[in-house]
Protein backbone atom coordinates (compact mmCIF):
# COMPACT_ATOMS: atom_id res chain seq x y z
CA UNK A 1 0.00 0.00 0.00
CA UNK A 2 1.32 3.26 -0.70
CA UNK A 3 2.01 6.49 1.13
CA UNK A 4 -0.61 7.81 -0.63
CA UNK A 5 -3.39 4.96 -0.67
CA UNK A 6 -3.12 5.58 3.13
CA UNK A 7 -5.05 8.03 4.93
CA UNK A 8 -5.26 9.02 8.36
CA UNK A 9 -8.29 7.72 9.79
CA UNK A 10 -9.39 6.58 12.95
CA UNK A 11 -9.38 3.20 11.55
CA UNK A 12 -5.89 3.32 11.08
CA UNK A 13 -3.71 2.39 14.54
CA UNK A 14 -1.45 4.72 16.35
CA UNK A 15 1.34 2.51 15.51
CA UNK A 16 0.77 2.78 11.79
CA UNK A 17 0.98 6.28 11.48
CA UNK A 18 4.42 6.54 13.77
CA UNK A 19 5.95 4.30 11.14
CA UNK A 20 4.47 5.52 8.10
CA UNK A 21 6.46 8.97 9.66
CA UNK A 22 9.27 7.00 10.93
CA UNK A 23 9.10 5.78 7.03
CA UNK A 24 8.63 9.54 5.59
CA UNK A 25 12.01 10.93 7.47
CA UNK A 26 14.32 7.38 6.52
CA UNK A 27 12.99 8.55 2.69
CA UNK A 28 13.93 12.32 3.00
CA UNK A 29 10.71 13.05 2.98
CA UNK A 30 10.78 15.44 5.85
CA UNK A 31 7.84 18.27 4.93
CA UNK A 32 5.40 14.90 4.32
CA UNK A 33 6.56 14.05 7.81
CA UNK A 34 6.23 17.25 9.22
CA UNK A 35 2.69 17.72 8.07
CA UNK A 36 1.83 14.59 8.97
CA UNK A 37 2.61 15.24 12.35
CA UNK A 38 1.18 18.49 12.50
CA UNK A 39 -2.28 17.23 11.72
CA UNK A 40 -2.27 14.61 14.27
CA UNK A 41 -0.86 17.25 16.99
CA UNK A 42 -3.57 19.77 15.86
CA UNK A 43 -6.39 17.64 15.28
CA UNK A 44 -7.49 14.65 18.30
CA UNK A 45 -3.77 15.16 20.36
CA UNK A 46 -5.43 15.32 23.54
CA UNK A 47 -7.28 11.78 23.25
CA UNK A 48 -4.11 9.87 22.02
CA UNK A 49 -2.79 8.25 25.34
CA UNK A 50 0.08 9.66 26.94
CA UNK A 51 2.72 7.38 25.44
CA UNK A 52 1.49 7.90 22.34
CA UNK A 53 1.95 11.56 22.15
CA UNK A 54 5.15 11.53 23.66
CA UNK A 55 6.08 9.33 20.81
CA UNK A 56 4.98 11.76 18.45
CA UNK A 57 6.22 14.83 19.96
CA UNK A 58 9.63 12.91 19.67
CA UNK A 59 9.26 12.46 15.84
CA UNK A 60 8.28 16.32 15.96
CA UNK A 61 11.52 17.07 17.92
CA UNK A 62 13.66 15.79 15.12
CA UNK A 63 12.05 17.98 12.11
CA UNK A 64 11.66 20.72 14.31
CA UNK A 65 12.97 23.88 12.05
CA UNK A 66 13.97 26.40 14.39
CA UNK A 67 15.12 26.83 18.54
CA UNK A 68 11.76 27.76 19.02
CA UNK A 69 9.89 24.50 17.30
CA UNK A 70 12.57 22.32 19.07
CA UNK A 71 11.90 23.35 22.76
CA UNK A 72 7.99 23.70 21.53
CA UNK A 73 8.12 19.83 20.98
CA UNK A 74 10.83 18.53 22.91
CA UNK A 75 8.43 18.60 26.15
CA UNK A 76 6.69 15.76 26.66
CA UNK A 77 4.88 14.26 29.78
CA UNK A 78 6.13 11.38 31.93
CA UNK A 79 4.11 8.17 31.20
CA UNK A 80 3.88 6.61 35.07
CA UNK A 81 5.67 5.10 37.79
Amino acid sequence: MTRERLRLTRRNSRRSRHELIRLQISLGNKDAARSLLDQIISSSFDLLPVSARNEFLEQRTLLAKSMTEFLKFSQRKPVGF
